[in-house]
């Protein structure tokens, strides 16, 4: 992909420019309701955010005491409140409409993109590209990129692959039996609901489990990712519904 870009199709891309501008007007509608006149102005969220009592959550942990409004902070807190997911949204798809490569400005005469790579690109250490950004449009977006005719793509998923390094790191033997187990989030939720569950759900496969109890296994997930990238007692309590004391025992 890197040498020969990717192949891509037109129709897809353009019915991606309309999509992406209908949701950001959308949002922008909502976002206006309450009150943010620049549904893009991060001064206007945090404002927002302020008289809902919520810009503790964005405040950052450093000398300056900024807010932050990356999309990665916004991604993880938009449990506390629908507006914040609005306005992470509204920013993403209104950015991906105004992106050239949309109108096709960026298609090369062999009717592919030839994005820009760069490798150790992100801070976690993955490759990165832009002009444009594929890798970035997310899974929704994908079917702009389309096989040659005669060739297949092919979408390799390393499933629950976190908290299999995390056990293999840390040698925990608890952590790898679950990954090992067929849904590590469905195992590890029939360890953590135990007192809640009857014998036959605790002796059930992961995977049954999953079928049955799937909003357990979802929170367990959802839990469980949390805690692995570091998120602090107060959010984990708020999106659980729990107690600062009860989020701080579960956390550690």
């Amino acid at each position: 992909m890197e040498w020969r870009g990717v192949n891509v199709s037109k129709e897809a891309m353009s019915k991606l420019k309309v999509g992406c501008e209908n949701a950001s007007e959308h949002y922008r509608v909502e976002l206006e309701k309450l009150g943010m006149t620049n549904p893009g102005s991060p001064n206007q969220f945090i404002g927002l955010m302020d008289r809902l009592g919520l810009s503790r959550y964005f405040h950052q942990k450093t000398k300056t005491g900024k807010f932050s409004t990356k999309d990665e902070t916004l991604e993880t807190l938009e449990g506390i409140h629908p507006a914040v997911r609005m306005f992470r949204l509204y920013r993403k798809y209104n950015k991906i409409a105004g992106e050239e490569w949309l109108s096709g400005l960026l298609t090369g005469s062999d009717g592919r993109l030839h994005p820009k790579h760069i490798q150790l690109g992100a801070h976690t250490g993955r490759n990165s590209c832009t002009l444009p950004n594929l890798a970035g449009i997310g899974k929704n977006f994908r079917p702009v990129v389309t096989a040659p005719p005669g060739r297949c793509i092919l979408d390799p998923d390393l499933s629950q692959v976190e908290v299999g390094v995390t056990g293999g790191e840390y040698n925990d033997s608890d952590l790898l039996r679950a990954f090992n187990s067929g849904d590590v989030y469905a195992g590890m939720a029939q360890s953590f609901y135990k007192n809640e569950l009857s014998e036959e759900d605790q002796a059930m496969h992961p995977l049954d489990f999953k079928k049955k109890h799937k909003s357990l296994r979802d929170n367990m997930k959802t839990f469980v990712l949390a805690i692995l990238f570091n998120a602090q007692a107060d959010l984990i309590a708020t999106v659980f519904s729990i107690s600062l004391k009860e989020a701080e025992k579960q956390r550690t």
